[in-house]
């Protein structure tokens, strides 16, 4: 994320100003660049404001806000009577600050939107198979708080997000497929599953080119293990999807969080 920002150099304390807008006006992009490259010059539209910005001894500084009319950003003016920018201040999406301010109730929908897409996304890596998750829309729905939820606006939102690689919208269900980097457990190949099995063995009969099995963060589906010995075998955060163990040997395997 990129922010226009004043930054001031070794200040003691972070001062304010009590400031409130009594005037908006929106500005086209070359005028508000003009503007904000010239605030000294004088100005028509802060001459025709002057009479909108009351005089108070109320520690508020009466103001008018610009707005780049193409853009999101806003200087803030305390112009004390004159014609030019007195006293400014660059306000970085002054816009959307502005729109939460008179439509409170689009602030709370961004919010509930923004609740939706965290929720759906944390199941996802949690819960998919070989980094593709599908969840039922009706479900989402009856989760939430009813008439939130826009579909094609959920499905903009998480493929904008770097866990997935791609989000669509496929009748009545969202069909999520997760990034490389934020797929945990690597699905492994029957044969690498076969030569890991045949290694293990050899590792417990102490021969050459024995290792130790280690299905660690990997997941194996549909693989038939019946009769293997995968004694002292590793399978922490393993996932065995559609296995069969039937008169396997798993004594003494560290199997933290596997699932089966």
């Amino acid at each position: 994320m990129i922010i226009e920002a004043q930054l001031h150099f070794k200040d003691t304390e972070v001062k304010t100003d009590r400031c409130q807008v009594d005037e908006v006006i929106e500005l086209p992009h070359g005028n508000f660049e003009y503007f904000r490259n010239l605030p000294l010059d004088d100005y028509d539209f802060i001459k025709r404001s002057l009479d909108k910005l009351p005089a108070t001894n109320d520690n508020t500084r009466h103001c008018i806000l610009a707005l780049d009319e193409s853009g999101s950003d806003g200087i803030l003016i305390d112009p004390e009577g004159y014609f030019f920018a007195r006293y400014t201040a660059f306000i970085p999406n002054a816009r959307q600050m502005l729109e939460a301010e008179e439509y409170p109730s689009l602030t709370n929908y961004v919010k509930s939107m923004r609740d939706i897409a965290e929720t759906v996304t944390q199941v996802a890596l949690n819960s998919h198979t070989d980094g593709e998750y599908v969840s039922d829309l009706e479900y989402i729905e009856t989760d939430f708080q009813p008439n939130v939820l826009d579909k094609y606006l959920l499905v903009d939102m998480l493929n904008e997000r770097p866990e997935f690689k791609s989000v669509e919208y496929d009748d009545g269900a969202l069909v999520m497929k997760l990034s490389d980097e934020y797929v945990a457990n690597r699905r492994l190949s029957t044969e690498e599953v076969q030569e890991m099995c045949a290694r293990h063995k050899l590792w417990k009969l102490c021969v050459d080119g024995g290792e130790r099995a280690d299905f660690s963060d990997k997941t194996v589906n549909n693989f038939d293990f019946v009769g293997m010995d995968l004694s002292d075998a590793k399978c922490d955060n393993a996932r065995f999807i559609n296995c069969r163990f039937v008169g396997s040997y798993l004594d003494s395997v560290s199997a933290v969080n596997a699932l089966f």
